[in-house]
């Protein structure tokens, strides 16, 4: 089944009227995709020793840890205004035998590899390796990191509902305003 939605994504990119445009953008997308893809693993090296040494903090996870509220607002705004939600022809998948199911399925499926979620495996995965080298549990790293990928993906999905929804996302706006 996969085959077959990337097969009609295809076809219906270079069947489009705008193709030299389309490509151009996807070469921008893909250039600025490297060079995060680059940065963001070193900032993962880096945070400890520069929370550590440069700002004096005694127990940089403890601060890290403080710290997650903020980056998960700032995660929210920024998936609401850059990442676009996998757009789905609905009329033209309805003509063929693909189940309904199957289609929302796949428009879900395709956000789950989106850059804003893997990125955070490239910035966590280098930071656990320092976390460990400085002597904390590793298993109790293992859960933290599970906990923030989960958050993650929450977040992704709460993407979904609050493109569709604005009296949602007026109403979170105010909850987080409070904080």
């Amino acid at each position: 089944m996969f085959y077959t939605f990337l097969k009609l994504q295809w076809k219906s990119f270079f069947r489009g009227e705008s193709v030299g445009a389309d490509i151009t953008t996807k070469i921008f997308k893909w250039f600025w995709i490297v060079y995060f893809a680059l940065i963001i693993p070193s900032l993962g090296f880096l945070t400890y020793e520069v929370l550590k040494e440069s700002f004096e903090i005694e127990d940089p996870f403890l601060f890290i840890n403080k710290q997650l509220i903020y980056a998960f607002v700032y995660l929210i705004v920024l998936r609401y205004f850059v990442q676009s939600i996998p757009v789905v022809s609905l009329k033209a998948l309805l003509l063929t035998p693909i189940s309904k199911t199957q289609i929302v399925r796949n428009a879900l499926g395709k956000s789950i590899f989106s850059f804003f979620n893997l990125i955070v495996f490239l910035y966590l995965i280098p930071l656990t390796f320092i976390l460990i080298s400085e002597e904390y549990d590793a298993s109790q790293l293992i859960g933290w990191n599970l906990g923030i990928i989960s958050i993650v993906y929450i977040t992704n999905y709460l993407n979904f509902i609050l493109n569709n929804n604005n009296k949602i996302l007026y109403s979170i706006g105010a909850n987080i305003g409070d904080l």
